[in-house]
């Protein structure tokens, strides 16, 4: 395979957040109500993750992942 840190997983749950860290591979969260929006931005996760600059943008991303799922996004 290809080294972990090259590899990004997509999910939609706490699980799937947990298995792309317990492998070493970047999360891109799809959220929950925001599905095509998520889907909208995933080019701009691939072209940071091809150039070696997800991680930071990831966290991000991670944060708004728990603020979705614990549901205080909802306008």
């Amino acid at each position: 395979g290809y080294p972990a840190e090259n590899m990004l997983m997509v999910g939609d749950a706490p699980g799937d957040k947990a298995a792309a860290e317990l492998n070493g591979a970047h999360f891109y969260p799809i959220l929950a109500r925001r599905e095509e929006e998520s889907w909208r931005d995933f080019p701009e996760a691939a072209r940071r993750l091809k150039n070696g600059t997800y991680h930071e943008y990831g966290c991000r991303k991670s944060e708004e992942f728990l603020v979705n799922l614990s549901g205080k996004d909802i306008i």
